[in-house]
């Protein structure tokens, strides 16, 4: 640990038991409030975005802004999708992609490339941000 409270490795980072792994003590959880299309705001280097509980049509798209002060335009931004409800709808599922990062922010980009809309289920986007 230097004098700056930053830990140096000169080497690899292994992590040998299942249960450990990389904490993220300042994650946050926010929510979108009305539409896919809501902008939210998540100052941390982890976190949870639970989606509206609206639909998503087959086979379209749409996007939101992630406002995040810890994104630089040299971000690597890591995102997952989850539902969690114990069934979804029959031939619907929702993926994500990302633009390309600005200062402060960066788009997230929702699809639905099956062939029913996704219901109004709760989804969630988990993010990491890692600046390199």
């Amino acid at each position: 640990v230097t004098n700056t409270g930053h830990t140096q490795l000169g080497g690899n980072l292994v992590i040998n038991d299942a249960t450990d792994g990389i904490n993220y003590p300042s994650k946050v959880t926010v929510t979108q409030i009305t539409s896919l299309a809501t902008s939210v705001t998540a100052d941390s280097t982890a976190g949870t975005i639970i989606l509206a509980t609206v639909s998503l049509a087959a086979h379209t798209s749409t996007k939101f802004q992630l406002v995040n002060s810890t994104i630089t335009t040299n971000s690597l931004v890591h995102l997952t999708v989850a539902n969690t409800e114990p069934t979804i709808t029959a031939n619907s599922f929702m993926s994500t992609a990302i633009g390309r990062p600005s200062p402060g922010s960066i788009w997230i980009h929702l699809f639905n490339p099956g062939s029913a809309a996704t219901g109004s289920k709760v989804w969630k986007v988990h993010f990491t941000v890692h600046n390199v």
